[in-house]
């Protein structure tokens, strides 16, 4: 008998994709003619700043995080027929969790869809010349492989994941919630003009205040495409561009900013060794790794591997925008169109970026033919004498890195990713300072 979706449905979708998606923007739309009442209030929610593009992220991500709470996530992945939004979130959502995706799509699918899906890491099957044929040879392949078979809408997995958004959009919306500003009456505050700068922020034009504390700001729109779909080679011609840009902003403070623009930590160091605390953002990891098996073992040893390198790292206060990926860059022929999303950014030493792409690097099979090493060697070499300390530092950003992914994964139960990443921390903690073959050769 056919599962009869519920709100409890809903909720619990909630909490499982909580930090795995953005949280919906809603603004307001201006009808009816200027200098006339308006004939009645209506709001866009401005789901095309999901992750994919589209809401369709939400239901991949609980279908994959509900069949993983519940153990029923074969070794074979999932799998789908779709080139549409539906693929793309599978795809995305399959790699966000470390699983396999195998997504069947018509030979005659546009090739850019077909790249797309393979840039999210899913093994791409061509079948046929219509729909009903993938379709019918995804079937069979989930019926042969084990592989959990995924659709667009009809699951309740995905149906409560879409679900979702309704309360998102209804808690924005609910009476003496705070309303959506309006683009005239919208003033950021002073501090949000330091965290982006000018060359690559789009402009501001509507500020909102969201549910459980969260606050957006809807830009101008900005052309270009994503740093995540770029391919390796385009992304070594890229990063001249992205890298001047982050280079253009000085702040002052460490660590992560507040709402009121200030970072919390007195030293570049301090900033880095507080990784090993439980934050608001990041909840129970410590407790889940101890009950996982795994321990705080890796953790401590990266500890004290950071703590060995910290006199190696300056006392520089510069901008971090600290989540290059998740299609926040866009990019266009003549380099970067926009650098969106500064929610995780933080004041430091802007190594801290480069170190960021370097650790992402191997997760994109579509950027391995390039050459980041010798993209980011050539930009510091061209900008100046190279950065004292650079190898040291690099590995410090590394291990900090690796950390906060380990835990962030630990607190969502991803522990494929956990696993993943304790052998990262374990390979660079155990390597001398400024030893590690992730760090550019010659540097």
């Amino acid at each position: 008998m056919p599962h009869a979706l519920t709100h409890d449905d809903v909720q619990a979708a909630a909490e499982r994709i909580a930090g795995q998606v953005r949280p919906v923007a809603v603004a307001p739309l201006d009808l009816g003619a200027p200098g006339t009442p308006p004939p009645g209030r209506v709001h866009a929610a401005l789901e095309f700043a999901q992750f994919t593009g589209s809401f369709k992220a939400r239901g991949a991500a609980n279908f994959i995080a509900a069949h993983r709470e519940a153990g029923t996530l074969p070794e074979a992945g999932v799998t789908i027929a779709s080139g549409g939004n539906a693929g793309l979130a599978c795809a995305w959502a399959a790699r966000a969790h470390g699983v396999r995706a195998t997504v069947f799509l018509p030979a005659t699918a546009p090739a850019v869809k077909v790249e797309r899906l393979r840039r999210y890491g899913a093994e791409v099957r061509l079948t046929g010349s219509e729909y009903a044929e993938a379709l019918a040879a995804c079937e069979t392949y989930a019926a042969e492989s084990g592989a959990l078979a995924s659709h667009a809408y009809d699951h309740p997995f995905i149906a409560a994941g879409a679900g979702t958004l309704v309360d998102e959009i209804r808690a924005q919306l609910r009476p003496g919630h705070p309303q959506p500003l309006t683009s005239e009456q919208a003033t950021p505050p002073d501090h949000s003009r330091s965290l982006a700068p000018a060359s690559s922020a789009p402009s501001t034009v509507t500020a909102l205040d969201g549910a459980e504390g969260w606050a957006y700001a809807v830009s101008g729109r900005v052309r270009g495409t994503a740093l995540d779909d770029l391919s390796g080679e385009a992304v070594a011609r890229t990063l001249p561009s992205l890298l001047r840009a982050l280079d253009a902003a000085g702040t002052s403070g460490y660590g992560i900013w507040t709402p009121d623009g200030r970072a919390p930590q007195a030293s570049w160091p301090e900033a880095l060794l507080a990784i090993g605390a439980e934050t608001p953002r990041v909840p129970g990891w410590r407790a889940a790794l101890v009950d996982s098996g795994i321990g705080l073992g890796p953790v401590e040893a990266g500890l004290s591997a950071l703590a060995a390198l910290t006199p190696c790292l300056p006392d520089a206060r510069r901008l971090i925008h600290g989540d290059l990926l998740s299609r926040n860059v866009l990019a266009g022929e003549a380099g970067i169109t926009g650098v969106l999303d500064w929610g995780n950014a933080l004041y430091g030493d802007p190594l801290y970026d480069a170190a960021w792409l370097l650790h992402w690097w191997p997760w994109y099979p579509g950027w391995r033919p390039g050459d980041l090493h010798a993209a980011l060697l050539t930009h510091w070499r061209a900008t100046g004498p190279t950065p004292a300390h650079l190898r040291e530092r690099l590995h410090a950003y590394l291990l900090h890195i690796a950390l906060d992914a380990l835990a962030y994964c630990a607190s969502r139960g991803r522990w494929d990713e956990v696993r993943t990443h304790v052998g990262t921390v374990l390979t660079l903690a155990s390597a001398g300072g400024g030893e590690s073959v992730l760090i550019p050769a010659g540097s």
